[in-house]
C-alpha cells in the first residue's frame, strides 16, 4: 500500500498524532459530549472527506452503468453485480451470502446503493457535528449512533490498509518501520478506536 496510497483513499500522507487533549465522550443531561484539539477535528475532516471519496467512488459506478430493463420498469438503478476491486472498499461492502454467488450478487445490485447512501449520509451528519477550529461536540442519541457506524468504517478502512490482524498488535509493517508512514497510520487507528470505545461505553451508561 505505502506509498501510493497512504489513507483510506488515496490522499495525502497520515499526519502523525501523539498524545492529545481530547476528552473522551461522556453522558450529559441526555447527551453524549467530548472535545477535539484542532488539529484532531481537522484530522478527523480530512479522514472522513477521504472516505466520503471512497464510497462516492463506488457510488458513481452505479450511475455510469448502462440503464437495463429494471431501471426502464422501475425508475430503479441497480447497484454493481461484482464486489469492489479495492479490499478497503470490499470490507465495508462484503458479500450478502456466501456459497452462493449468483444469489449475492442479485442481493448487492438490489441493496448496495441504499447501504452506500445510508454511509454517506452517516459520514456528511459527522462531519458537521464537528467544528472545525475544534471544540465541544454535543450528539443526541441517533448522531451518536450515526458516529459509531462511521468511526467503525473509517477503522476498517484503514486497517485494511496497513494489515492490522489484531487491535492490540502493530501490524508487520509497522513493526518493520516503527518511525514509516504505517506507524503512523496505526497510531491513528488506535485513536480512532479510543473515540469509538468511549462513545460506546458512554452509550451502554458506565460512565
Amino acid at each position: 500500500m505505502w506509498p501510493s496510497c497512504r489513507a483510506p483513499g488515496c490522499g495525502r500522507p497520515w499526519p502523525r498524532i501523539a498524545d492529545r487533549g481530547v476528552h473522551p465522550f461522556r453522558r450529559s443531561r441526555g447527551r453524549f459530549v467530548a472535545s477535539f484539539a484542532a488539529e484532531e477535528a481537522a484530522l478527523l475532516i480530512d479522514l472522513l472527506a477521504q472516505l466520503a471519496q471512497l464510497l462516492g467512488q463506488r457510488e458513481n459506478e452505479s450511475r455510469s452503468a448502462e440503464p437495463d430493463e429494471l431501471v426502464a420498469l422501475t425508475g430503479i438503478r441497480p447497484g454493481p453485480a461484482a464486489p469492489p476491486a479495492d479490499p478497503a472498499l470490499a470490507r465495508l461492502l462484503p458479500d450478502f451470502v456466501t456459497g452462493d454467488g449468483e444469489l449475492s450478487a442479485g442481493l448487492r445490485q438490489l441493496r448496495e446503493p441504499g447501504i452506500v447512501a445510508v454511509k454517506l449520509q452517516a459520514v456528511g451528519i459527522m462531519v458537521d457535528d464537528i467544528p472545525t477550529s475544534g471544540g465541544r461536540v454535543s450528539l443526541t442519541d441517533a448522531a451518536a449512533n450515526q458516529w459509531l457506524t462511521t468511526l467503525n468504517d473509517l477503522r476498517l478502512v484503514l486497517g485494511v490498509r496497513i494489515d492490522v490482524t489484531e487491535d492490540s498488535d502493530p501490524p508487520a509493517s509497522v513493526q518493520a518501520d516503527p518511525q514509516g508512514p504505517a506507524a503512523a497510520a496505526f497510531g491513528i487507528y488506535q485513536w480512532l478506536s479510543y473515540i469509538q470505545d468511549s462513545l460506546v461505553t458512554a452509550l451502554l451508561g458506565e460512565l
